[in-house]
């Protein structure tokens, strides 16, 4: 108990502060940090924070237990601390293989290393282009210096695409093109079309739900079937306004 009253319903859910000490161990970066820089809203809670953190370490010692960060934390100490049980990882594992590797953190980063065997027997997928999990400690800049860890590296780039169209792809080429860090490659694919993409920009979920069915309207008009068409989104919470104006449609 920290006199924290119920009803201050400021203070951040539990899965918010896991979301903080999970990012703090997985970015080596100080609690107070991650508040600072993605959670400014809670500063005021810093201490409370901390505590916790203190608090959460002792129970998981006291009850014998570990969470997905420990698991990972550890294993990196225990392959630290004992060369000899590192060497017989590095000798049990012929190949090491490792996908959406542009997802990895440090700590798995340097898991992967310490386990790979000297004859460097590793290959990684992933896209620069498609890291999206910084916010829980991705650190994208690993698969950039994966060359620089292992020299004798060869990078096959995989440029062929088979589901987009090519307007499309020119559209993703010009804003990879962009990008002050990535790999250059050129997709391309042999799915012809003349149809570009379109960029509309709404003032609010809303007013893009309200395109969106007005959209779909107009394409049954000129005979597009209703099964034919789909809404990708990339949250399934991002949904919700548009259900409901769908439904009311």
């Amino acid at each position: 108990d920290m006199g924290l009253s119920k009803a201050d319903k400021r203070f951040p859910k539990k899965g918010t502060i896991l979301s903080i000490l999970s990012k703090s161990i997985n970015t080596s970066k100080p609690i107070k940090a991650i508040i600072a820089e993605d959670y400014p809203q809670f500063m005021t809670y810093e201490n409370e924070i901390l505590q916790m953190g203190i608090a959460y370490q002792t129970q998981k010692k006291d009850m014998n237990v570990m969470d997905y960060d420990d698991l990972l934390v550890k294993f990196l100490e225990l392959l630290h601390a004992n060369p000899d049980i590192k060497e017989t990882f590095k000798n049990h594992y012929d190949y090491i293989m490792v996908d959406e590797y542009q997802d990895t953190n440090m700590i798995q980063a340097m898991i992967i290393q310490s386990v790979t065997n000297n004859n460097e027997n590793i290959l990684v997928v992933g896209d620069d282009s498609q890291s999206i999990y910084s916010f829980r400690g991705a650190h994208y800049e690993n698969i950039m210096k994966f060359p620089d860890l292992y020299p004798a590296a060869k990078i096959i780039k995989l440029e062929q695409n088979y589901r987009s169209t090519q307007p499309i792809l020119d559209l993703t080429n010009a804003l990879i093109a962009k990008a002050k860090n990535s790999y250059s490659k050129t997709l391309f694919t042999e799915n012809d079309d003349t149809s570009k993409p379109v960029l509309v920009e709404c003032e609010s979920d809303n007013a893009q739900s309200k395109f969106i069915c007005k959209k779909v309207l107009q394409l049954r008009e000129e005979g597009v079937d209703l099964k034919k068409i789909a809404v990708l989104i990339r949250s399934g919470w991002h949904s919700n306004d548009l259900e409901i104006e769908l439904k009311s449609h």
